[in-house]
């Protein structure tokens, strides 16, 4: 499973519509970084392509409009958002909450 954080400055981005990259982790070997996506200059259609290209199953960001939400949900991308703060400390505790069980 691929997880996506949007960033800025080292920190989860406050609005994924606006945000200038995304970080994609694998859950397959324990949210290892496998990319980062430059998305800033990207129209919403285009952001929302790359997102689902990646092969994003659950998106991890502080806020994002209900429209482009509902565009990522339709794509059978989870959206877990009002998460803030670092992003390593954010992964962590995704990575806690995906594992705990294993």
């Amino acid at each position: 499973m691929k997880v996506a954080i949007t960033v800025w400055q080292n920190r989860v981005a406050p609005l994924f519509d606006v945000c200038n990259q995304i970080m994609i982790f694998d859950s397959e070997r324990q949210l290892n970084h496998l990319k980062t996506v430059e998305v800033g200059k990207m129209s919403p259609a285009n952001r929302l392509n790359a997102i689902s290209d990646s092969g994003t199953e659950i998106l991890i960001c502080n806020g994002i409009s209900n429209f482009l939400a509902g565009c990522l949900q339709a794509r059978s991308i989870r959206v877990l958002n009002n998460f803030t703060g670092h992003q390593r400390e954010v992964l962590k505790l995704i990575k806690y909450n995906l594992f705990k069980e294993k």
